[in-house]
């Protein structure tokens, strides 16, 4: 037996063994982004509850609320991400068009994420400085 599909007229389909690896891909990163999405929604709320019931919090709250967004953000784009992984595998005919609409959201997740890097070592390198010219 041969674990080879006919491609449909103008399009490719992934192996049933490739299918199988990608199926299992886009299951781990469902959890993913459900996780991400609902550390967001807590740890946002939490931070946004917490420094609103203190006077004068104000930078406190901008940064609830930029945690907020970007950490929903980066659950949704995983979330979608998966998404368009499972149709790879349940559909036949657009398997190189979802896995491209998968990379898309992919490449602004991983886009994010290295700003964000980037962003906290400054913080973090300032913060050193800072305490270390005490």
């Amino acid at each position: 037996m041969t674990n080879v599909k006919t491609t449909p007229p103008g399009g490719y389909e992934f192996r049933d063994d490739q299918n199988t690896a990608i199926s299992a891909m886009a299951g781990a990163m469902r959890l993913g982004g459900i996780l991400w999405l609902l550390y967001g929604l807590v740890s946002g709320g939490i931070s946004l509850v917490t420094s609103m019931s203190r006077p004068g919090a104000g930078g406190a709250v901008v940064g609830g609320v930029i945690g907020l967004i970007l950490n929903t953000m980066m659950g949704v784009w995983t979330l979608s991400a998966a998404s368009s992984f499972d149709k790879v595998v349940s559909t036949t005919g657009s398997d190189i068009q979802n896995t491209m609409a998968a990379l898309v959201n992919l490449r602004r997740f991983f886009a994010t994420l290295r700003v964000l890097i980037v962003v906290l070592l400054v913080v973090g390198l300032l913060a050193v400085a800072k305490y270390m010219s005490r």
